[in-house]
């Protein structure tokens, strides 16, 4: 299990409830108990805050009495935090979405929109640099959020929530979360991955400003 702790702050329990309002404004299913198997994606560079939010989306839901599960693209990659950091390190250009499992967690995705009760999911551990598994349990889950950097690739997402700030924005909070290196290579790995992730940006339903503020993308 990853022992990696997230604390809701009150800027990102009002940024929940703000998504979730703007949400079920698109599927009033959810308000009255109608289920409708939603797939919501948090997309956004390194520590620009998908996990939290992913995470006050859950807390929100809850509160209105709507049950969700919570997938993160961190516990698909192929090699464990250290040894792909290594991997990066004796060749940069593997970086990107060919280091994750997109193929597995886009099976999961699936099976929760297909009606399955459970599914069998990896977990990282980052204290052991090695991957545990863990079951999910779907049953009367109304709302999968799935998060992490690539997930704008995925099919089968209903509103797509893309975060603005760039790693340049998010130095701070890397540091302190303390779970990568800081040095000259990461930043040029966080570069690559800025180049790759801004794509996601045009897909996203809703971009959340780097004060937090929900915006709807019209089309």
């Amino acid at each position: 299990m990853t022992t990696e702790k997230i604390e809701l702050r009150p800027a990102f329990l009002t940024l929940g409830k703000n998504l979730v309002s703007e949400i079920i404004g698109f599927y009033p299913l959810l308000s009255n108990g109608g289920q409708p198997k939603l797939v919501i994606g948090v997309a956004g560079e390194s520590g620009s805050g998908k996990s939290v939010t992913a995470q006050a989306l859950k807390h929100v839901l809850a509160e209105a009495g709507i049950k969700s599960a919570v997938l993160s693209i961190d516990n698909y990659f192929k090699l464990a935090p250290k040894q792909n950091d290594l991997a990066r390190r004796q060749n940069i250009d593997q970086v990107g979405p060919s280091e994750v499992r997109l193929a597995l967690l886009q099976a999961h995705l699936f099976a929760f929109v297909a009606g399955h009760t459970a599914i069998v999911v990896p977990v990282t551990d980052y204290a052991k640099d090695r991957f545990e598994r863990e079951v999910i349990d779907l049953e009367d889950v109304d709302v999968l959020i799935v998060e992490g950097t690539y997930v704008y690739m995925l099919d089968g997402i209903d509103r797509l929530v893309f975060l603005d700030h760039t790693y340049k924005d998010t130095h701070a909070q890397r540091l302190a979360r303390n779970r990568d290196k800081m040095d000259a290579f990461v930043e040029e790995v966080l570069e690559i991955e800025h180049k790759i992730i801004s794509e996601g940006r045009q897909k996203a339903d809703f971009r959340i400003t780097t004060d937090y503020q929900v915006n709807f993308v019209q089309r």
